[in-house]
């Protein structure tokens, strides 16, 4: 289990956003391969054994998506282990949109299944603008 701290809007764990693909590669195990999200997507995105990471379309790295059994921390609260109320005093500006929950001003997403932390999603400054 690989476990992550982050500062809003500028890195997570050793990644600093703006970092480019190579950079992420050699700081993350496990490279599994790229991927299209969705057919929006602007970029390919990379998997690794415990997240997923995003791409502008310069390359730069501007998200990073977690999911069990990764830790993304933020405050010493792992945000895997906290529920809405618990995620909504840690990022008071939290709204919900088709039951996934996101904070603009921290950039952070969260996914949930039947009430049940899904993925957590760290972005870069203004990424969910």
């Amino acid at each position: 289990m690989m476990k992550f701290s982050f500062t809003p809007n500028k890195s997570v764990g050793e990644i600093e956003f703006g970092f480019n693909r190579l950079e992420i590669r050699k700081i993350l195990p496990g490279f599994k391969g790229e991927f299209k999200k969705n057919r929006f997507s602007k970029n390919t995105a990379d998997e690794f054994e415990c997240c997923y990471v995003y791409y502008d379309i310069n390359d730069k790295c501007n998200a990073v998506e977690f999911f069990t059994p990764s830790e993304i921390c933020y405050s010493n609260k792992n945000l895997f282990e906290l529920n809405i109320q618990e995620l909504k005093s840690l990022f008071p500006d939290m709204i919900e949109e088709y039951g996934n929950y996101y904070s603009k001003k921290y950039s952070v997403g969260i996914s949930f299944n039947e009430n049940i932390i899904e993925s957590i999603l760290v972005g870069c400054k203004d990424y969910y603008a």
